[in-house]
C-alpha cells in the first residue's frame, strides 16, 4: 500500500492515511515486522478499522507489543519503530522521567506505560485504545478511550465537549456508564463514573465484541437514494463508519449497488445487505476514517 507521508516538527515521519480495509493490512501470518507494517496496524486501530484486541489476535501480538508500537510512533514517529520495546522504554525513562509515573485517568497527565499495569495496585489503571460513544444529553458522538480505571476514563474527543446536563459512555456491547466531566485539556477529557465500575467486566465486554461489532450512532439524517436516473428520499436512523440503516418507500434488492447523497457526508456508494421493507441496511464500499467521520457529524451537530 502506497501512503503519502508527512513530517512532524521533530522530523519524524507518520503515515498520513490509515488503511481503508482489512485487505490493505499486512497478512495475518506476517512474521517480518518492518516499521511500515507496524505503522499500518497502529493506524488501522486508531482509525477504528480494527480493535486493539482484534489486531493482537490477528497477528498473535501481546498488548504490550502493540502499545509499544503505538507509543513509539507518538514519541518518535515511524522511525521510533526501529527500536526494540526495551530500548524505547529506556529512552523514555532517560529523557522524560516524569512520564514513567502512572496517572489516574480522571486527572490530566501522561498515560501509563503498559509495563506499569500491575504496579498500580488497587487503582488498576489500564491503557487501552478503543472506540466508544459519548452520550451528551440526547446527542451522541464518537470518542476513543485512552486510559481506564474503576473510577474514571481519559478519552480523546473529535469535537469540543458542549455544555450539558447529563453525560455517559457507551461501549460496543451497549453497556452505558453515567459519568461527569472533571477536566478538559485540548482534545482530551477526563470523566469520573458516578459509581465505581467493575473494570474487569468493562474491559472483558469490550474485548468480546471483537472487530465485527461496530459502534453506530442513533440519529435522524435525511438523504437521497439514487438509482439510475431516479432519486428517492431516505431517512437514516443509525450509521457507522462502515454502514447504515435507513427507511425508504423504494423497494431494493439484496446486493444491489446504490448511491446515497446527504448534506452532511461525502457521496456514498453502498451495497444493500439486508431488508425488512421499508427498512434497509447497507455496507459502504469505502468505509470512513474515524476522525473524518466523527468530524462530519460534529459539524452537523453544530
Amino acid at each position: 500500500m502506497n501512503q503519502r507521508r508527512k513530517t512532524d516538527p521533530n522530523g519524524a515521519q507518520r503515515p498520513l492515511a490509515a488503511p481503508a480495509s482489512l485487505e490493505e493490512l499486512p497478512p495475518p501470518d506476517t512474521t517480518r515486522w518492518v516499521p511500515r507494517r507496524k505503522a499500518q496496524v497502529v493506524a488501522a486501530v486508531e482509525s477504528g478499522l480494527i480493535t486493539v484486541d482484534g489486531a493482537c489476535q490477528r497477528y498473535n501480538l501481546t498488548l504490550e507489543e502493540f502499545l509499544g508500537w503505538q507509543r513509539a510512533i507518538e514519541r518518535s514517529g515511524v522511525k521510533g519503530l526501529r527500536m526494540t520495546l526495551s530500548q524505547f522504554y529506556r529512552e523514555t525513562a532517560a529523557n522524560s522521567p516524569q512520564e514513567s509515573l502512572p496517572a489516574d485517568p480522571i486527572m490530566p497527565g501522561p498515560s501509563v506505560h503498559p509495563e506499569q499495569h500491575e504496579r498500580r495496585g488497587a487503582s488498576r489503571l489500564f491503557l487501552i485504545l478503543r472506540v466508544a460513544k459519548l452520550i451528551v444529553d440526547d446527542r451522541e458522538q464518537f470518542c476513543i478511550i485512552r486510559d481506564a480505571s474503576a473510577t474514571g476514563l481519559k478519552i480523546k474527543l473529535f469535537a469540543p465537549l458542549p455544555r450539558h446536563d447529563e453525560l455517559a459512555i457507551e461501549v460496543a456491547n451497549g453497556d452505558r456508564y453515567p459519568c461527569r466531566c472533571v477536566w478538559t485539556e485540548e482534545d482530551s477529557v477526563g470523566v469520573q463514573f458516578l459509581q465505581p465500575i467493575d473494570l474487569e467486566r468493562f474491559l472483558g465486554d469490550a474485548k468480546e465484541t471483537g472487530r465485527r461489532q461496530h459502534l453506530r450512532l442513533r440519529l435522524a439524517l435525511q438523504g437521497r437514494l439514487h438509482l439510475g436516473e431516479t432519486a428517492t428520499p431516505i431517512t437514516f436512523y443509525d450509521i457507522s463508519q462502515f454502514g447504515a440503516a435507513f427507511k425508504t418507500d423504494k423497494w431494493l434488492l439484496i446486493d444491489e449497488m446504490v448511491k446515497i447523497e446527504t448534506s452532511d457526508l461525502p457521496l456514498i456508494y453502498a451495497k444493500v445487505r439486508w431488508r425488512n421493507h421499508p427498512n434497509y441496511g447497507v455496507s459502504f464500499e469505502n468505509p470512513f476514517q474515524l476522525k473524518d467521520f466523527a468530524g462530519y457529524l460534529a459539524k452537523r451537530a453544530d
